[in-house]
């Protein structure tokens, strides 16, 4: 549960290295293109495959939604905050979402919340590992199908 509860309190270098985590279990070496705010206000940074020619990948990126692109996103936080008071409070990053194919995310997912494992058990959800859940910390990650793509979820 540390680390469930470590990722709704990064740093901004920590997000990356969430970033850099999930993505070193691909299939697929990946690297990190750059980052971007969306229009909720998250940061989002961009993985593309290692092989992609940097020209196919630069006219990806500039598309409003990337096709061949991982996205990693994380909400930003502002702990003790208080605009009442005139409190900024301390501005900290939890990862929200990432989406792929279910045997690129399984490794990193195997690696800290269902270790031991398979693949097998795991998609079918014969541990109960794919929901990773402590209300009294914060806690609520899923790992779930949705239509094509399988999902890293925090609903912190």
């Amino acid at each position: 549960m540390a680390y469930a509860e470590s990722l709704n309190n990064l740093t901004w270098k920590q997000t990356k290295e969430v970033a850099d985590d999930i993505s070193s279990t691909f299939t697929v070496s990946m690297k990190y293109y750059g980052k971007y705010t969306d229009n909720q206000d998250m940061e989002v940074l961009m993985y593309y495959p290692s092989d992609l020619p940097e020209r196919i990948i630069k006219e990806d990126a500039e598309k409003p939604y990337c096709e061949l692109c991982t996205e990693f996103k994380f909400r930003k936080i502002h702990i003790g905050a208080n605009s009442d008071l005139g409190i900024d409070g301390t501005l900290v990053y939890s990862l929200n979402y990432t989406s792929g194919k279910y045997l690129d995310l399984y490794a990193w997912w195997e690696k800290h919340f269902a270790p031991g494992i398979s693949k097998a058990d795991l998609i079918e959800d014969k541990s109960g590992k794919r929901y990773i859940e402590d209300r009294s910390k914060r806690i609520n990650l899923r790992f779930t199908k949705q239509l094509n793509k399988w999902d890293i979820r925090n609903f912190n």
